[in-house]
């Protein structure tokens, strides 16, 4: 198919008509509405809503003789489109709508792959995390720019000490006489978002220390009997490993030992 692929439609009501349709398949948001001559808005607070592929409906009757136009909001040159169910799996293909079975899955890398005028064009994602308790954006808050690392790779991290605390509390928790009425759920998810927090910031100071330390941890030269040596040290670094060794600690303590966290607070 090499033709532009476009929705270029006019229509002329009928008196108090609403519902149109529309003579090719769309996707929601892809196309423009013309109540004589002005541009409509789509939703529910808006002047139409979009019914299905086909049909759009208005929010109100029309007047008869007023005039709808509806266009594409981009044409398509030389790319087949069409609205399918979620069970073809033609790459060409604009998806809407979804079947509980297309939906993602959580801690996934999935591929998307498409054919445009005769090339094929890939590229991956991961899906969210879960469990996530806390989000890079905090993690970047609280080391500033000594971190390296990219959000990938955080986010991966943030969900391994997810996994863990959870893991680490259901096995303390057997343990524990503290009261429900103290230990609320909401509070056991603040405790966990911040033991994984702190963890996490530890684990990528650490990390950054390490490779610090391989690479600057000291030179020296000799020129004759003499020699020279010099020694990089990140003082910075250093304070904050042992302020979050601090954090952590005390969120662990918590997750180890429920009462004596709760007696302690």
């Amino acid at each position: 198919m090499d033709e532009k692929y476009i929705i270029y439609d006019n229509f002329i009501a009928d008196d108090g008509q609403t519902t149109f349709t529309v003579s090719k398949p769309y996707v929601s948001g892809a196309i423009l509405v013309y109540l004589n001559g002005l541009l409509t808005t789509n939703g529910a607070n808006g002047d139409y809503t979009s019914q299905d592929d086909t049909h759009i409906k208005f929010n109100y009757p029309l007047a008869k003789n007023d005039k709808i136009a509806i266009v594409s909001l981009i044409p398509l040159d030389g790319v087949p489109i069409k609205i399918i169910s979620t069970k073809d799996m033609d790459p060409n293909s604009i998806y809407e709508k979804y079947g509980s079975i297309s939906k993602l899955q959580n801690n996934n890398e999935y591929t998307v792959s498409i054919k445009i005028k005769g090339k094929n064009y890939e590229w991956k994602f991961t899906s969210a995390y879960n469990p996530s308790y806390t989000t890079v954006k905090k993690i970047r808050m609280d080391t500033g720019d000594l971190l390296t690392n990219d959000d990938e790779t955080i986010n991966y991290l943030i969900y391994l000490n997810s996994k863990e605390i959870d893991m680490l509390y259901k096995v303390y928790s057997k343990n524990s006489q503290a009261s429900n009425d103290i230990v609320t759920p909401s509070v056991i998810i603040q405790w966990k978002e911040a033991w994984v927090r702190y963890k996490t910031d530890l684990d990528l100071l650490n990390s950054t220390y390490i490779s610090l330390n391989n690479i600057t941890s000291g030179v020296t030269q000799k020129i004759g009997d003499i020699e020279i040596s010099k020694k990089s040290e990140s003082p910075l670094l250093t304070e904050l490993q042992e302020r979050f060794m601090l954090l952590f600690n005390r969120y662990d303590d918590f997750i180890k030992n429920v009462n004596s966290a709760v007696a302690k607070s």
